[in-house]
């Protein structure tokens, strides 16, 4: 048996995707959504959001607003989340015709529902207030130093990263260990470079070159002008930042290729070692980071992938995923910072992106399977392009010729 086929076993026993029968509702109970335990949820709660916009003819727009009604009379953190991540995981795997949404223009109105609902959720996020879903969030953090604390056992995956950490060991060649060393990955679904994020948070021109950022990505009227580079640039030198180009793309490969993951591994740590005043800034800082991951790929399902990459790259890319392309370039980027020849950099950077990518797409094809759709769908479906877009970031990050 692979280590891949291993992976995808400890997925199914940690996400208890076995269990049968109907979930309870998105806004009912105590049930909260993960990335492994959506399979258990998905069809009832698909089914759910139908029934309540009216039946099977009900319009995309009914089910829309179905959506949006789910708890509006508690309007919890926990109701939040969940439907931000049921409408979320409904587009990543491809089950938008589920609720009428047949087309790109249907696609592109649940992308626009995602990310308000993924800010709505973010608003419901307070100081030390715990929602049960935050690491070490109920562990004594004060004082601890965040290199000691990204090491932890995670108490939302500890299972998932004992059986992580049997792969994903420190490299014996010193330019790879550096690259395990920066990335600090706990498991597949975990907040990368946590260590230099929060420092680097507590930078009050970070959080305004990110929010800068995020008003380019909502495009005010139709398209932006430019890319997202040269706007990650542009933010990053209006702020202050001397080497604005490099600023930029630290922006884009570390805080905007995460999705939510540095709000929820990061939080605990923040509101325990952070003054209420600094907490909220460093946080603000990573929730615009999130939301620019978002609303990027929005922006390129209206304005076309292009605008997610540099100018050398137009044309070569075709995801919307545009996070492999920015994190392996900043990684290669970082590494030629620190005396790495451009090839050797180039390889240190894909090789733990490109061994990700292979062993999530095992759990990809079993999840596929789970839901009821076709075994390329989703993460399986998009691995050729997602290679291709970590090897040109990787070339363009190190500084190497495009051909």
């Amino acid at each position: 048996m692979t280590k891949c086929q291993l992976l995808a076993i400890a997925l199914l026993l940690v996400s208890g995707v076995a269990h049968a029968g109907d979930a309870e509702p998105i806004c009912a109970g105590s049930t909260r959504l993960t990335p492994t335990n959506y399979p258990t949820h998905a069809r009832s709660w698909i089914r759910s959001v139908t029934r309540r916009a009216g039946g099977p003819s009900s319009t995309l727009g009914q089910r829309i607003e179905a959506v949006r009604a789910l708890g509006r009379d508690s309007e919890s953190e926990l109701c939040r989340w969940n439907r931000f991540l049921f409408v979320d995981f409904v587009l990543y795997y491809q089950q938008e015709a589920e609720l009428g949404a047949r087309d790109a223009d249907g696609r592109r109105a649940l992308l626009e529902l995602r990310d308000q609902l993924h800010a709505d959720w973010e608003r419901s996020l307070s100081y030390r207030v715990k929602t049960g879903y935050v690491e070490s969030e109920n562990a004594p953090l004060r004082g601890e130093p965040i290199e000691h604390f990204v090491r932890r056992k995670s108490t939302l995956f500890g299972g998932l990263q004992t059986l992580a950490s049997l792969f994903n060991r420190r490299p014996k060649d010193p330019i790879d260990a550096k690259v395990y060393n920066y990335l600090q990955a706990r498991t597949p679904f975990s907040a990368l470079m946590g260590p230099t994020v929060v420092y680097a948070a507590q930078d009050p021109r970070v959080g305004r070159a990110l929010s800068c950022i995020k008003q380019w990505t909502r495009g005010a009227d139709g398209c932006p002008s430019g890319n997202i580079e040269q706007a990650a640039e542009d933010c990053a030198a209006e702020v202050g930042f001397e080497n604005a180009a490099d600023e930029g793309l630290f922006l884009l490969g570390a805080f905007a290729s995460q999705r939510m993951y540095l709000v929820r591994d990061l939080k605990g740590w923040l509101e325990q070692n952070l003054s209420e005043t600094d907490y909220g800034a460093a946080m603000a800082a990573i929730q615009a980071g999130a939301e620019v991951h978002f609303r990027a790929e929005t922006l390129a399902a209206r304005c076309g992938v292009d605008v997610l990459y540099p100018t050398e790259i137009a044309g070569r890319a075709k995801s919307a995923k545009a996070y492999h392309f920015w994190s392996v370039a900043h990684i290669a980027r970082w590494l030629r910072g620190r005396g790495v020849t451009p090839l050797s950099a180039k390889a240190a950077a894909l090789r733990p992106a490109r061994r990700y990518k292979k062993m999530i797409m095992i759990p990809g094809v079993v999840f596929n399977l789970l839901l009821g759709q076709p075994l390329a769908a989703g993460t399986v479906g998009d691995y050729g392009h997602v290679k291709e877009e970590q090897e040109l970031g990787a070339l363009w990050g190190a500084g190497l010729k495009i051909k």
